[in-house]
């Protein structure tokens, strides 16, 4: 059995990414051997070190929307940052999570394993952002266009 302990934030406040992160939206990490440390710099000063789902500050890595892999870049709008757990999942595809694009934030969408663990099961259709303000501020500096990508490379029935 493992124990996680959170650091979670207070889900009644109010979040709002700065417009100087707006202005950072496309800002490329610079040198191959160090590409994805700045990734990760980048991702953690946009998104103050908290889980973009869970709230908590602890064991929280950054993630690629579109993976290197399929084309996807070390570019800000390209990163989201998750607690490990929700990171493992996401990079691992599988139909265990996926977002959905409601026109006004992204809204996480469980696969039908995360849908029967009641460890995840309360996340269903929230917000990605700990509040639906923060979530609509996400949805306007995260690439449409690697989303997109994401959405679709996981299609399947989700609940």
């Amino acid at each position: 059995m493992h124990l996680l302990v959170f650091n979670v934030v207070d889900k009644n406040e109010h979040y709002e990414i700065p417009s100087y992160y707006l202005a950072r939206n496309s800002q490329v990490c610079d040198s191959d051997n160090n590409r994805q440390n700045q990734f990760k710099e980048l991702l953690q000063e946009r998104y103050e070190k908290v889980c973009m789902v869970t709230g908590t500050r602890l064991t929280v890595e950054a993630v690629h929307i579109k993976p290197t892999s399929d084309g996807g870049s070390n570019v800000a709008d390209n990163g989201l940052w998750l607690s490990t757990d929700w990171q493992f999942l996401f990079e691992n595809g599988n139909g265990y999570w996926t977002l959905e694009d409601t026109g006004h934030y992204y809204r996480i969408r469980l696969g039908y394993l995360m849908f029967k663990d009641k460890r995840y099961s309360n996340y269903q259709n929230k917000p990605l952002g700990i509040t639906e303000d923060y979530a609509r501020s996400i949805y306007k500096i995260i690439s449409k266009e690697n989303m997109e990508h994401r959405i679709n490379l996981y299609k399947k029935p989700y609940h």
